[in-house]
């Protein structure tokens, strides 16, 4: 046995793949990759560049699959913020 040093740390999540890599507005994206958490409202968001995704058909430490929100169509970002930071973007056209 021991005391932990109660040192506190955060993961960022981490984006590896998104597919398909382009699709249409209300489609189903699944985004692959680690450090997601669980699905916590208010805390845990994808974001199509600015824009938040509404509505998740599955959210998992490695796995989310996310509906495309209303955006403009062209070549974004898709971010997943949490708890532990905002990962970096992995591009998406919306067609």
């Amino acid at each position: 046995g021991g005391v932990s040093n109660a040192l506190y740390f955060r993961v960022t999540p981490l984006i590896s793949t998104i597919s398909p890599t382009s699709g249409r507005k209300s489609e189903l994206v699944t985004v692959n990759g680690y450090g997601f958490g669980s699905f916590s409202s208010g805390y845990t968001v994808v974001y199509f560049g600015g824009t938040r995704a509404i509505s998740y058909a599955e959210w998992t430490n490695s796995r989310i699959v996310v509906r495309v929100p209303s955006v403009p169509r062209g070549r974004i970002p898709i971010k997943v913020k949490t708890a532990g930071g905002i990962s970096w973007g992995k591009y998406f056209t919306v067609i």
